[in-house]
C-alpha cells in the first residue's frame, strides 16, 4: 500500500512538472514574438530615419504600429468612431443670412453636434492622425485656391480637416462643400462681430473711437474712456477678433472637440489665404520622424515662409532648428499636444499682453515667461505659402490670387524633381540674437482680456 502511494505520489509530481514546462516554454515563446515585433517595428524606425523614408514605408510602419497595439487593424481602438456623421446635403444651413438670430441657432448647432462630413467615404481617423485647421474669415476666393492645392496633396485622405469660422458666408460654405477628398469639419467662433454688431465684442457704438483723446473720452463718457492700450488707443473689433478667434479655436479642438480631446497627433495650423505644395505632408511625416528621433525637445514644427524665391534645389532637402520667431515661424505652424498643454500654462499672460497680435503674444510669452524659450524645426524650402495680397494688414490692394497662385503653381511644377524627398538633413543657419520685444497695442481693454480668459474656464460652444 506503501509502495503504492509512493508510485502515485511521484506520478503526480511528474506530471506537475511537464505542466509547469509547457507554461514556462509557452510563456517563453509568448515573450520571443512579442520582443521580436517590438524589435522589427525598432528596427523599422532606426531604418526610416538612416535611410530615405518613403510614403509607402511611412505608412506600412503606421499600419503596423497600429496593428500590433490593438490586435484590431484600422478598424480598432486606435481610430475614431465618428459618431455625429453627416452629408452635406443635411449640414445645417441659414436660410435668411440677414437673419443674426438664425445664423446663431445654426452655428451653435453646428459647434455643439461637432458634425463630421465625409466620413463614410475613408476608413476612419487615427487618434494618432494628423488634424488640419484652417482659420477663415470671409475671403472665399483664397479658400477656393487653398483647398483645390490640399486637394492634389498625397496624404490629404488620411487627415481631418476643420475649417473655424468666424463669419457665416454662404460664399465660404459653397467653396467648402466641394470638399470631397477627406474628412471634414466646421466650427464657429460663438463671440464674433457678426452676432454682436453693436455690441461687445463687436462695435459698441456708445464705446470709445480709436484715436479719441483720454480727455475727450470722459467728457463723452463712452464707458471704455479708462482703457487705452499702450500707445494711448481704444481697441478695435476687427482687429481683436483675430487673436479671440485664434485662441478660442485651439481650446474647442483640442479641449471640447470628442474628436480632439483624445487626439495624440499633431495639428497643422492654416489660414484661408495659404497654398499648399503636394508633398506638405510628407514632408510633415519625416519631420514628426525626425524630431521624435533626434530632436525631442523641439516644441513646434513650422512648413511654410515668406520667402519671395526659395531656392529649392539647394533646400529642398533641409531643415534648420532655432528660437521661435513670431515675423518668420507663424505660418504653417504645426503643433504637439504637449505644446498646447505648455501655451495653456500661460493663459493669463496670452490674454493680458497688450498686443492684438496672436504670433507677437506667442513670442512675448516664449521669449520672457518659459524656460526654454520654444523652439522651431523649419524646412528651409517652404511647402506652404501665402497667397494673400489684401486683407488686415494690407489696405486698398485688390483682391486678386489669381497672380500669385499661378507663380507658385508655375514654381512648383518645374521642381517636381525636388519634390517627395526620400529624407531630410540638418543645415542650420548662424545663430540669431532675439531682439527685444515690444507690444503693438490694441489689447488693452479688460473686457477683451477677461472674454479670452473665459475660453479656458468652461467648454465654450
Amino acid at each position: 500500500m506503501r509502495q503504492h502511494m509512493s508510485r502515485v505520489s511521484w506520478r503526480l509530481l511528474m506530471t506537475c512538472l511537464v505542466v509547469v514546462g509547457v507554461v514556462h516554454l509557452y510563456l517563453f515563446v509568448r515573450l520571443c514574438q512579442r520582443t521580436d515585433s517590438v524589435e522589427d517595428d525598432a528596427a523599422s524606425l532606426r531604418q526610416l530615419s538612416r535611410k530615405p523614408a518613403t510614403r509607402q514605408q511611412i505608412s506600412e510602419l503606421t499600419a503596423a504600429r497600429s496593428t500590433s497595439t490593438t490586435g484590431r487593424g484600422r478598424h480598432g481602438n486606435d481610430t475614431v468612431a465618428a459618431v455625429n456623421v453627416t452629408e452635406w446635403a443635411s449640414m445645417p444651413r441659414v436660410m435668411h443670412t440677414g437673419d443674426i438670430s438664425e445664423i446663431q441657432r445654426v452655428i451653435m448647432e453646428i459647434n455643439a453636434k461637432q458634425l463630421i462630413v465625409n466620413a463614410h467615404l475613408f476608413d476612419g481617423f487615427s487618434w494618432d492622425g494628423t488634424i488640419i485647421v484652417v482659420q477663415v474669415h470671409t475671403r472665399a476666393n483664397y479658400l477656393h485656391y487653398l483647398i483645390e492645392s490640399l486637394r492634389k496633396t498625397a496624404g490629404i485622405s488620411d487627415v481631418l480637416l476643420i475649417f473655424s469660422h468666424d463669419y457665416y458666408s454662404s460664399d465660404v460654405n459653397d467653396v467648402i462643400r466641394k470638399v470631397d477628398f477627406c474628412q471634414v469639419m466646421q466650427i464657429y467662433y460663438p463671440y464674433s462681430i457678426q452676432l454682436n454688431q453693436h455690441r461687445f465684442p463687436g462695435e459698441d457704438p456708445s464705446d470709445c473711437t480709436r484715436d479719441i483723446q483720454k480727455s475727450q473720452a470722459k467728457i463723452k463718457g463712452c464707458p471704455n474712456a479708462e482703457w487705452q492700450d499702450s500707445y494711448g488707443h481704444y481697441r478695435e473689433a476687427n482687429y481683436t477678433q483675430i487673436k479671440h478667434h485664434w485662441w478660442w479655436k485651439l481650446h474647442f479642438v483640442m479641449d471640447v472637440l470628442e474628436v480632439g480631446r483624445m487626439h495624440k497627433g499633431v495639428i497643422v495650423l492654416l489660414e484661408e489665404d495659404h497654398y499648399v505644395a503636394p508633398d506638405f505632408i510628407h514632408l510633415l511625416n519625416l519631420m514628426i520622424t525626425t524630431q521624435m528621433r533626434s530632436h525631442p525637445a523641439i516644441n513646434i514644427l513650422n512648413l511654410g515662409n515668406y520667402q519671395k524665391r526659395p531656392n529649392f534645389p539647394r533646400y529642398y532637402n533641409t531643415y534648420s532648428i532655432e528660437m521661435w520667431r513670431s515675423s518668420e515661424h507663424n505660418m504653417g505652424m504645426v503643433l504637439f499636444r504637449d505644446t498646447w498643454k505648455t501655451l495653456v500654462n500661460h493663459t493669463e499672460a496670452f490674454c493680458k499682453y497688450d498686443d492684438y497680435n496672436w504670433d507677437w503674444t506667442l513670442m512675448h510669452i516664449s521669449q520672457n515667461l518659459m524656460s526654454p524659450s520654444l523652439r522651431v524645426m523649419y524646412l528651409r524650402a517652404p511647402r506652404i505659402f501665402h497667397i494673400g495680397d489684401c486683407g488686415m494688414h494690407k489696405k486698398g490692394t485688390k483682391c486678386d490670387p489669381v497672380p500669385t497662385v499661378s507663380k507658385y503653381e508655375g514654381l512648383l511644377n518645374g521642381l517636381t524633381k525636388f519634390l517627395f524627398p526620400d529624407s531630410i538633413v540638418l543645415t542650420n543657419n548662424p545663430v540669431r540674437k532675439l531682439r527685444k520685444l515690444k507690444p503693438n497695442g490694441g489689447w488693452g481693454d479688460p473686457r477683451d482680456h477677461q472674454l479670452c480668459l473665459n475660453y479656458s474656464q468652461s467648454a465654450t460652444v
